[in-house]
């Protein structure tokens, strides 16, 4: 590419050259003589500046695997881009003036309005899929399509609308906080334009998510299940570690690379509570809702194992553990008539201690995990060091579209889509108080 662009520019130049010699032993006027050499400088340091950025990008290359499952990029690759001049679009708020306007003030400082980079930085290949607020697609990097990132736009209007600016604050503070962890979707960067708010995300390239992994390929053998109950204990382990309740455990919010190893994804119920804090605001997906917060009691992090159990038990015998497939609300669910699957004791066991109603008698620590026989086998530092290869046991079944087909009753209890108690829900159904729902009522 670079031998490209010196053969290109050495030709120009050289039409320059020649001109302006040309001009000169025609005794062109002077102002003639100066518009040429000003033309031949410009093209000179034109040729300079675009040699020095392809090195650039050839020297990240030699760091970074410029493939599609190399997804951890710095973001600084493509800031460099915009250290070079350019216009700056209508929708850009780089150029804010003091005061903040209101509609930019009251999302920062989560969502810069004044970022090094823009929208305009990506060129959006597809949606991959719809939020409350917007879509969410998979796009790339205008200089560099080796790169691919999932962007979340979303928008102004509809968050105002439904009162959730703190909302999606919370979201994007906890999810930066914890790019860092081995198995959470990386946050690379969020700012706003005037209508929208943007979202830079680590895409996962691999199967999709756990639901459709499980749909096409289960329910999962223990072996399979003893790995991804590994990496997603792990991962929650990491997200309590930094004081946050994730709140919205299931299937659908663990994406899965190449490999099959498990990334976690949306951070919209996570929940801050440090020094003990306690909430005990409604909200998650029914089906993997613990009985304290069905109940409006005061709960920490703890309710994450419960989702965990359910999730667990999905994957293993293609049923929710309680008979709640058809619930609208949390005052709906019930937590009896649980009956025992019939797999491995050790497994049964596991599902008993982490679906216990009783909260004194549930696993609901990342130890307590740990120690139990059913990863007896497991190295745990092999999990933190993604050594054990999930798909090597996937790859083993016979791919069966159809097994866990939402649309065939007979195999499966699912509806066609989890109710989920959010904002819309009590919105439509309570008439809730939108600030007590936001705003976490700790004691």
């Amino acid at each position: 590419m670079i031998a490209m662009l010196k053969t290109v520019n050495e030709k120009e130049t050289k039409g320059l050259s020649t001109r302006l010699l040309s001009g000169s032993l025609s005794r062109l006027s002077l102002l003639s003589l100066k518009i040429l050499v000003q033309q031949l400088y410009d093209r000179i340091k034109d040729s300079i500046a675009s040699l020095e950025h392809i090195q650039y990008l050839k020297k990240k290359q030699q760091n970074y695997k410029l493939n599609e499952k190399t997804i951890d990029v710095p973001m600084t690759i493509f800031c460099h881009q915009n250290d070079r001049k350019r216009k700056v679009g209508r929708g850009s708020l780089r150029k804010s003036v003091w005061p903040v306007p209101r509609l930019e003030a009251i999302f920062l400082p989560e969502f810069s309005n004044n970022s090094r980079i823009t929208e305009k930085d990506f060129l959006i290949l597809n949606c991959i899929g719809k939020g409350t607020f917007g879509k969410i697609y998979r796009v790339c990097l205008k200089f560099d399509r080796n790169f691919l990132f999932a962007m979340k736009k979303q928008l102004k209007s509809e968050i105002l609308t439904r009162n959730a600016i703190q909302q999606v604050k919370d979201e994007a503070l906890v999810h930066k906080s914890l790019s860092d962890g081995v198995f959470i979707a990386k946050c690379y960067a969020s700012w706003q334009s005037r209508t929208h708010l943007f979202t830079v995300l680590q895409y996962a390239t691999g199967y999709g998510d756990l639901f459709m992994l499980w749909r096409d390929y289960g329910p999962f053998a223990e072996d399979t299940l003893r790995i991804y109950a590994a990496e997603i204990a792990f991962a929650l382990d990491y997200i309590h570690r930094n004081n946050i309740a994730y709140r919205d455990l299931k299937m659908e919010n663990i994406v899965l690379d190449l490999d099959g190893h498990i990334l976690i994804i949306d951070f919209g119920f996570a929940k801050k509570l440090t020094n003990g804090e306690r909430t005990r605001t409604v909200c998650g997906t029914l089906q993997y809702m613990a009985p304290e917060i069905a109940k409006g009691k005061f709960y920490g992090r703890e309710v994450d194992w419960w989702s965990y159990g359910v999730l667990l038990h999905v994957l293993n015998t293609n049923s929710y553990p309680f008979p709640n497939r058809d619930v609208t609300s949390h005052i709906e669910l019930r937590y009896d008539s649980y009956n025992t699957p019939c797999c491995e004791p050790m497994l049964v066991d596991l599902f008993n201690k982490l679906l216990s109603v009783n909260i004194e008698r549930r696993i609901h620590t990342f130890a307590q995990v740990k120690s139990h026989p059913f990863f007896e086998s497991v190295n745990w530092d092999d999990v933190a060091l993604k050594k054990l290869v999930p798909f090597a046991h996937i790859e083993e079944l016979q791919r069966c579209p159809s097994c866990n087909s939402l649309y065939d009753k007979s195999v499966s209890d699912f509806n066609t889509t989890d109710e989920e108690e959010n904002w819309a829900a009590f919105e439509e159904e309570y008439e809730f108080n939108s600030d007590d729902y936001f705003h976490d009522e700790l004691q």
